[in-house]
């Protein structure tokens, strides 16, 4: 069966440690808990649209390891399908440690990556099935333009969807092509703009519809030069690594069950609000035969 939702970005191992502070430099500190769990931006996204029963497939590369097999059993056993061009077993899995304070939720992140991105060659040669949504964490915007064209040419009816952590030389290239478009605070912040509103003005186009997510101060999309606000509750943070991508998979689920803007946009907050009171993303979603909204 051909996939709802096709995703491009990256799959990395997460290695978390849970301290009771921040650690000093040059300390030594004993942590209260270590875990493992399948992370990067894409993967957490996946993991959440696949609790909303959407049929999910990934298109990448992974080294030819055991590490990368047991990620792909992990992914698969979540119902997520990936596929997957087999590179050089000597390449590392991307690999993520994280310091999670205990105190304030909060995550500092040590990232590690020496596996090449896939280009728009290694894409060819994968066997692309059409989907009614793409979903793209832009990374290498020159080969990532490439494929986003392929698939605007041969699937024109899909729509499309990128997100933009943090800066990358030629993601304008991907900002035209996309339906929507999902900006982090720092990616503003890196642009020049201390307030959410300023920078979605600065985005807005009639084309598109542009997201950002403003951590604890809540998100807000531009449209049509107008920018509509959500606030997030006030909570004690547990676990915010993966907050902006629980975000993510909020907007592409509702938007894809047709709701406006405006009640995905709170149904995004709502949902990444939720995830920050719980450590990881497991039982994230409540079933309802109504879809994501009561």
């Amino acid at each position: 069966m051909a996939s709802t939702i096709n995703c491009f970005g990256n799959i990395a191992l997460d290695l978390v440690m849970l301290c009771n502070s921040y650690p000093e430099e040059d300390s030594e500190q004993r942590i209260e808990d270590v875990h493992q769990r399948v992370g990067g931006n894409v993967a957490n996204t996946m993991d959440v649209l696949a609790q909303f029963t959407q049929n999910v497939c990934w298109y990448g590369m992974l080294p030819d390891n055991s590490v990368a097999n047991d990620v792909i059993q992990q992914l698969n056993k979540k119902k997520i399908h990936l596929t997957v061009k087999r590179i050089a077993r000597h390449y590392r899995l991307p690999t993520s440690y994280i310091l999670l304070n205990k105190m304030n939720g909060s995550r500092t992140i040590l990232h590690h990556r020496d596996m090449p991105e896939m280009c728009f060659n290694d894409f060819l040669a994968l066997d692309y099935e059409k989907a009614q949504w793409c979903h793209f964490e832009v990374r290498n915007p020159d080969e990532q333009e490439k494929i986003l064209k392929w698939i605007r040419k041969t699937n024109p009816d899909t729509r499309v969807s990128i997100e933009i952590e943090k800066y990358r030389k030629g993601f304008e290239k991907m900002v035209s092509i996309a339906d929507y478009v999902f900006y982090s605070r720092k990616f503003a912040e890196h642009s020049g703009f201390s307030t959410a509103n300023d920078f979605l003005k600065s985005v807005s186009h009639s084309d598109r519809v542009s997201f950002v997510a403003w951590g604890d101060g809540g998100a807000g999309f531009c449209k049509d030069d107008e920018v509509r606000w959500q606030n997030c509750q006030s909570i004690k943070a547990v676990d915010t690594i993966g907050a902006g991508d629980v975000f993510n998979a909020g907007l592409i689920e509702s938007l894809l069950q047709n709701y406006t803007e405006a009640d995905a946009l709170k149904f995004a907050v709502e949902l990444a609000t939720k995830k920050c009171q719980q450590m990881g993303y497991q039982n994230l979603v409540m079933q309802s035969t109504s879809g994501p909204f009561e």
